[in-house]
Formats: structure tokens, C-alpha cells, sequence
């Protein structure tokens, strides 16, 4: 289980296979707390969905689609 992004907790995870899709005006998990998430999963390949929320995934289907299907294809 990884801590909340604020309990300052060293942790880091490394598993291959990640990839981090991210919503800029996402206000349940803002993204200034990328910058968190990347010292945490730092070999992740992070993605960034401009002018979107937490719910990109309904959003944003179509684009979801064309960055999540290659990856989960890999």
C-alpha cells in the first residue's frame, strides 16, 4: 500500500509497467500532487489529459482509449 501523498513517507515504487493518466483540473487528486506521485513511481510514463477531472476516464473515452489500449496491449 503506498502512503497518502502527504505522510512524507520514503517510499518508492518500481514495478515495471506503469503508466500515470492525470486530469490538470482534477480537484479529487489535484495535480500539483504529481510531482509527489512521480518521486513515488518514478520509471511510470505519466500522462497528462489537459482540461480534464478525476473522471477522464468518461470524459475524455476516446482519448482514454488511445493512450490506456496500446499500453495494456504491450
Amino acid at each position: 500500500c503506498i502512503p497518502p501523498m502527504n505522510s512524507g513517507h520514503d517510499i518508492v515504487v518500481d514495478i515495471d509497467g506503469k503508466k500515470c493518466v492525470w486530469g490538470d483540473i482534477d480537484k479529487t487528486m489535484p495535480f500539483y500532487q504529481q510531482a509527489r506521485m512521480r518521486e513515488v513511481v518514478p520509471h511510470a510514463e505519466y500522462v497528462m489529459f489537459t482540461g480534464s477531472g478525476h473522471n477522464f476516464v468518461y470524459d475524455e473515452g476516446d482519448r482514454t482509449l488511445e493512450v490506456v489500449l496500446p499500453f495494456l496491449k504491450k
